[in-house]
């Protein structure tokens, strides 16, 4: 193999201010003299490529290896491994491991611990236990990051049982948990709605020694706002602050979403008013999770003011997920001028209506007895590039029988096989 083998690429030759762009370079003129190499001067090279992600240059000099001495060693597999996690090739990280098992080698717990890593990102819960487990038959203990990886892979792949379950093989096994495990626990049992777990590990912290962050308190207040549990979700906030640890966006838009699924619009609205107060700008998720709330209490003063005032105090703009709550919040008690308003500003602020906007509109006009417009607002969803569904049809038809309108009724009726929608049971009800 001649050192032309190991060109740099192009753009690698024009800079080289990278440490892996000097190594390599160092390494090719190495090999331009003829000069013996050392296993550590390779795996060097393998450590500053994978250092900086440099995955698939690490593959093409791994494979190369053997042209100047026998074999990679476990380090330049080591290596190559961490570079592939890294970069979300699990593939290749499996592949990888699995030479190093065919050949000579012995891997190790970090070797393991790498693939695990890598399989976890990929989202590869099954082959990460399938891996964690075959460690004892290799004679390697798993330590707390073998674990952790494969506590994330369950995480990411939605199998908190999983999670739950190594964290009760971890502790059989006198290993010690670190923040890292009992958060990406957590989080699993947050994407599950599981507040009462996550409550329980939560409490459990300390007889585990482990100090728990941000993450470890956004993650249960997020499990909490799941289900809506919003006075628990109210205590991790107010908990962030006795244990000193700053608290988020991100927490307190946990916090406001638990109140908006509970219907505690003022408390929504009191956490989103005193985020300035702790030093933090409400984003979109923050202004549009108190407008629901608002839009649920049919709220609509208060949702109008935040679109109107709020959010351009906070310099948030809004999108078609903010019109829509305000428009439906205006729902009922004679205001759907106020609604049909609402639908023309949707236009002036740059946001594309969808078919709830105009559904919830024409929900707003057909609920306060005013058909022309509940039907005029159907027919004005094709130019919005807006598609009708059954429900904006249904609303019209009932809008039209409450006033007596039967061959309105019996039109619209008609026209629904032509928007490719079928009338359903709530259809003819209205009609005949």
């Amino acid at each position: 193999m001649q050192a032309a083998a190991l060109r740099l690429p192009s753009s690698a030759r024009k800079r080289r201010d990278e440490p892996w762009q000097a190594a390599l370079q160092s390494l090719e003129d190495l090999l331009a003299k003829g000069a013996y190499l050392h296993a550590r001067s390779f795996d060097q090279v393998l450590g500053h490529l994978g250092r900086c992600s440099q995955w698939q240059l690490l593959l093409t000099l791994l494979s190369v290896l053997p042209t100047w001495r026998p074999t990679p060693d476990l380090l330049s597999y080591s290596h190559a491994i961490s570079a592939a996690e890294k970069a979300g090739q699990w593939r290749v990280a499996l592949q990888l491991h699995s030479e190093v098992l065919a050949g000579d080698l012995q891997p190790d717990v970090v070797s393991f611990s790498s693939c695990i890593s890598a399989l976890a990102r990929g989202g590869q819960w099954e082959k990460a236990l399938q891996l964690l487990w075959e460690m004892p038959s290799a004679g390697i203990e798993a330590n707390v990051v073998s674990f952790n990886a494969a506590i994330t892979a369950c995480e990411k792949g939605n199998r908190w049982q999983g999670a739950l379950q190594l964290l009760e093989d971890l502790l059989r096994l006198r290993v010690e948990p670190t923040c890292i495990t009992c958060n990406a626990i957590l989080s699993a049992c947050e994407k599950a709605g599981l507040w009462e777990d996550a409550l329980h590990l939560f409490s459990h912290l300390p007889a585990m020694t482990v100090q728990a962050d941000t993450v470890s308190y956004n993650a249960s207040i997020s499990a909490c706002a799941r289900t809506g549990q919003w006075p628990l979700a109210l205590h991790f906030l107010s908990g962030m602050s006795v244990a000193s640890i700053a608290g988020t966006v991100v927490s307190v838009n946990a916090g406001i979403s638990a109140c908006e699924k509970a219907g505690q619009w003022q408390m929504a609205l009191h956490l989103l008013d005193r985020m300035p107060l702790a030093q933090l700008l409400p984003d979109l998720i923050s202004c549009n999770a108190s407008l629901s709330a608002c839009e649920k209490a049919r709220q609509w003063e208060q949702a109008l003011h935040l679109l109107m005032v709020g959010m351009a105090g906070h310099r948030v703009a809004s999108d078609v997920v903010t019109w829509n709550a305000v428009i439906r919040a205006s729902a009922g008690g004679g205001r759907w001028l106020l609604a049909v308003g609402l639908l023309s500003g949707v236009q002036f602020a740059t946001v594309q209506a969808d078919v709830i906007t105009f559904g919830a509109c024409i929900a707003c006009c057909a609920e306060d007895g005013h058909w022309q417009m509940a039907v005029q607002l159907l027919t004005e969803m094709p130019a919005a590039r807006v598609a009708a569904n059954a429900i904006s049809f249904n609303s019209c038809i009932s809008a039209c029988e409450k006033a007596a309108r039967w061959q309105e009724a019996l039109l619209l009726l008609s026209d629904m096989p032509k928007a490719a929608l079928q009338a359903d049971s709530i259809s003819f009800s209205d009609t005949f």
